[in-house]
């Protein structure tokens, strides 16, 4: 019997051992599990690389936009007019057609200072009879639609030239406008500019400018440059001490000065048919005359009124271009001044 308990004594504490045993076995492949995992160095991390973003692309070189018209050249203000290789010339290519073969007494009448106002601009383009010339400043954006609206009904353009006048304190010439204090390469670098906001013209007509036009040591360049390029000039009689006449018969330059002014100091209705009446008689006494006005609404009216009456009195309007003559004299020009 005691032999028995001692036997059941062993065997439970054997089976115990076994348990403890088993215990320490498990908790012992854990504690390995634990230091194997903290001793081996982490894994190594999936870096994603994001590609490298493209350099950017260089500046594109901006090309001058290939025209294909012999009569302009590229530039960085624009295309600028120049005489074609075969000679011909803005002057005479984008003239209104005229029968200079007609013996009639001739009238031009120039509208200038177009493109300041689109009210007036639009109603000189729609109102005024192709054989009016019009003129326009340079400096709206939209100068270039205008010119071409004002060709496709007819006229014949001019781009203004403003110029320094006799009281510069009381006239505004835009940014652009011709000044006795610059230079001669300023002055060119400027009017080219002007030249460059559009094409289709035949040429320039001074605007103001007594003052510049009174010192031939700037107007002379300027002329110079305007003959080169194929245009003609047309001078506004801005001031009694001008040389403008006289250098462009020295240089060839299709040249043609204004007879009456249609606004002069009043630009009411009654003035402007007095001034009509004044160019008629001139033309009639000299064969031509030249009259040039405003872009107000007077002068617009009353030319628009006039126009369509000249033919039953024996005159006949003409472009102004058909009051130069019609092959200058070729000169020598020097090179164009640098800038």
């Amino acid at each position: 019997m005691e032999s028995d308990r001692r036997e059941g004594r062993s065997g439970v504490a054997l089976a115990a051992v076994l348990v403890i045993a088993a215990v320490l076995a498990v908790a012992g492949v854990a504690a390995v599990g634990i230091w194997l995992t903290s001793a081996a160095p982490p894994p190594t991390p999936v870096v994603t690389v994001p590609a490298a973003p493209p350099p950017p692309a260089a500046p594109a070189e901006v090309p001058a936009p290939p025209t294909g018209d012999p009569l302009s050249e590229a530039s960085p203000n624009g295309p600028l007019p120049v005489i074609a290789a075969d000679g011909r010339a803005s002057w005479q290519e984008y003239a209104r057609p005229f029968d200079r073969n007609d013996k009639r007494p001739r009238i031009a009448v120039i509208v200038d200072g177009l493109a300041t106002s689109a009210t007036l601009t639009d109603s000189a383009i729609r109102d005024l009879p192709g054989s009016v010339t019009l003129a326009f400043m340079p400096y709206r954006k939209q100068v270039g639609q205008w010119i071409s609206l004002a060709r496709e009904s007819g006229h014949e353009v001019l781009l203004d030239l403003p110029m320094e006048p006799s009281d510069p304190a009381h006239v505004d010439l835009g940014p652009n406008g011709l000044r006795t204090t610059l230079d001669v390469g300023a002055n060119i670098g400027r009017l080219e500019w002007m030249m460059g906001q559009a094409s289709g013209y035949v040429g320039m007509v001074g605007y103001e400018g007594g003052r510049f036009v009174g010192q031939r040591a700037g107007l002379q360049p300027v002329l110079e440059d305007i003959r080169r390029r194929g245009l003609l000039y047309i001078d506004n009689r801005a001031a009694a001490e001008n040389a403008a006449s006289a250098i462009a018969a020295e240089i060839g330059l299709p040249f043609a000065a204004t007879s009456r002014q249609l606004d002069a100091d009043d630009p009411g209705r009654d003035a402007v048919d007095r001034r009509l009446k004044e160019i008629e008689a001139i033309a009639r006494q000299d064969g031509a005359a030249i009259a040039i006005g405003s872009a107000e609404p007077s002068v617009i009216e009353r030319v628009a009124a006039w126009a369509p009456t000249l033919e039953s009195r024996g005159l006949v309007m003409a472009p102004v271009s058909a009051m130069v003559a019609r092959e200058p004299s070729p000169k020598p020009l020097a090179a164009a001044p640098a800038r």
